[in-house]
């Protein structure tokens, strides 16, 4: 009878070994599937941010390209909270169908940021993008900070959205940089020949004063300084039009 009692009690012993095992054999398969899943899920973003493919021909994206990212982009994230549902919140799932419909539509970004990032980058696509679409989420369920898949998770859309602010910045200023650049260079042209229009009409006031005192002497002494100053200022008129002119066709683009 002890013989049997001991053989039972080996026997069930062996059995708990083997679920225990079971079970953490299942827990580091599933760990692993969702560490490959997670590098896969950051290369395929980082890819899209940076590819080639998603860039057209100019160096600087236009509206367009940023919203082709974003839809892209969007529809790697709707993959993986569709197989970790737990991560998020109650985002609404998105068909192939439906996400075919987003990219026709260049407003998807605002869907695809106001999901995934923080205020500070939904003010800078807005910005850049002038759209008044963005409606914040709310978060309605937030995970157990203990939860390690869900720290892994955000870890990773930190680097996500500080590459992706990166990249909206960048293409921020290669688009308003010339711009910038054009409004500096026209100022400075305005400055330069501002001064030399005011010298100019300074210059015919002086001559202006000359004639008003030389009418005031007699004799040929003031026929000579009224005619002098009359070819004075005849003289600085004509230079103050065509420095106008200059200043007009040079500081506007048009010479």
């Amino acid at each position: 009878m002890k013989k049997v009692s001991f053989l039972l009690l080996a026997v069930f012993a062996m059995i708990n070994i083997a679920c225990n095992k079971t079970e953490v054999s299942e827990y580091k398969s599933s760990t692993d599937s969702f560490e490959e899943d997670l590098s896969s899920y950051i290369s395929e973003q980082k890819s899209i941010m940076h590819g080639v493919k998603t860039r057209s021909s100019s160096a600087v994206l236009s509206r367009a390209d940023i919203a082709t990212i974003a839809v892209k982009m969007d529809s790697v994230t709707m993959k993986f909270y569709n197989k970790y549902p737990k991560l998020i919140n109650e985002l609404p799932k998105v068909s192939e169908e439906q996400l075919e419909i987003l990219k026709e539509n260049t407003d998807s970004l605002a869907s695809f940021v106001q999901k995934n990032y923080s205020a500070e980058i939904v003010n800078l696509v807005k910005e850049d993008l002038g759209s008044d679409c963005f409606a914040r989420l709310k978060p309605t369920a937030v995970p157990m900070i203990s939860d390690v898949r869900h720290n892994r998770f955000v870890q990773a859309n930190v680097e996500i959205n500080r590459e992706f602010k990166v990249l909206v910045t960048e293409n921020a200023d290669l688009t308003y940089k010339p711009l910038f650049q054009e409004s500096n260079k026209r100022t400075d042209c305005y400055n330069r020949y501002k001064n030399k229009v005011d010298n100019c009409y300074s210059t015919m006031v002086r001559s202006l004063i000359l004639a008003s005192l030389g009418s005031s002497f007699t004799g040929p002494v003031a026929g000579g300084v009224l005619s002098l100053s009359i070819l004075y200022i005849v003289s600085d008129y004509n230079q103050c039009l065509y420095n106008a002119a200059e200043f007009y066709n040079l500081c506007n683009g048009q010479k």
